[in-house]
């Protein structure tokens, strides 16, 4: 698929090998049975920083290939598994929903099975569904609207016996905007002036399909709309920072991407905006793009983070490009 898993197979084997001494059990001492088949999940990025981790409420589906489970299953397809309590990670422990007979038990140390997971939960116990479609809400003001576009995968991985639960690094599926707004006040635009700026990010599709079984997301042409930002401190910048969600795809040069409206004057950005170029924007799976926009009186001028950052919320120091004015 196109986002990055190293990260994650490198934080997974990170996690069991500090815990390998400890979470040892000798083949003498092993019941089949005994220990409970456990899942731990955490978001790219939240790992790292436990304040800022994902609410509670997830309800993942998991998908796991095995055939030495007890009971004995040939393919334990889309259990809903929610998360309840912080782990020894900083993540969060998946316990399967009721009726308990989902919760699965170790056979053996040697065993071994293969597991996907994906937020949010989509279809019916049972079923793992061949692909998704997926439409954005488009006003993403609210954090609770912005949270529920951010949607998450796991690439099938395969996972060996652990006593304690697994740790499933997803990452996201879609792309992140961030926009930082600043006042050129020497031209006369106030912080005030910025405070009450609408903005909108224009001209994405806000469908797409996803393969549930690499990942992948294909946007649904013509279905093109405005999306309204959501709005967050973030300390790098010392000032509320807005965001979006949007499906991953090709924007071509000279489409209008970022409106900004204070008062009756209307600004806006389009895809590469650097004079004597024409080059098309592709926003990917995973990645995080940010935009910094100093407002002036009679234009805009913006500096844009190129495609390598890692969408890892709240860290990393972002490298500018200049943009140019427009």
């Amino acid at each position: 698929m196109s986002y990055k898993n190293i990260f994650l197979g490198l934080v997974t084997v990170f996690l069991w090998t500090a815990c390998a001494e400890e979470d040892h059990i000798g083949k003498d001492e092993f019941e089949a049975g005994k220990y409970p088949l456990l899942f731990s999940t955490a978001i790219d990025g939240y790992l790292q920083k436990p304040e800022t981790k994902a609410p509670t409420s997830l309800n993942f589906g998991v998908r796991i290939v095995d055939v030495s489970l007890t009971p004995t299953i040939t393919n334990y397809n889309n259990v809903e598994y929610r998360t309840e309590a912080d782990d020894a990670f900083g993540s969060f422990v998946l316990s399967p929903v009721a009726p308990l007979v989902d919760q699965r038990y170790w056979v053996s140390e040697s065993q071994e099975f293969k597991v996907t997971a994906y937020y949010p939960y989509y279809g019916s116990k049972g079923t793992w569904p061949t692909s998704q479609r997926v439409d954005l809400e488009a006003d993403q003001s609210d954090q609770s609207d912005y949270d529920q576009n951010d949607h998450l995968y796991l690439e099938e991985q395969t996972v060996a016996y652990f006593s304690r639960s697994i740790p499933l690094l997803c990452e996201h599926l879609f792309s992140q905007i961030r926009i930082v707004l600043e006042a050129d006040t020497d031209s006369g635009i106030t912080e005030a002036d910025i405070a009450g700026a609408t903005v909108k990010i224009a001209n994405t599709n806000l469908s797409a399909t996803v393969n549930m079984d690499d990942g992948t997301v294909t946007p649904i042409a013509s279905t093109e709309g405005d999306i309204t930002p959501y709005s967050q401190y973030e300390e790098m910048y010392n000032q509320n920072v807005l965001r979006a969600i949007i499906i991953p795809q090709v924007l071509n040069a000279g489409t209008e991407f970022i409106v900004i409206k204070i008062g009756n004057q209307e600004y806006s950005y389009k895809i590469d905006s650097k004079k004597g170029e024409s080059t098309n924007q592709e926003f990917e799976s995973g990645m995080q793009y940010t935009y910094k926009v100093t407002v002036k009186q009679n234009s805009i001028e913006v500096t844009v983070q190129g495609s390598s950052s890692d969408w890892i919320e709240g860290w990393g120091t972002p490298t500018v490009i200049d943009g140019g004015s427009v």
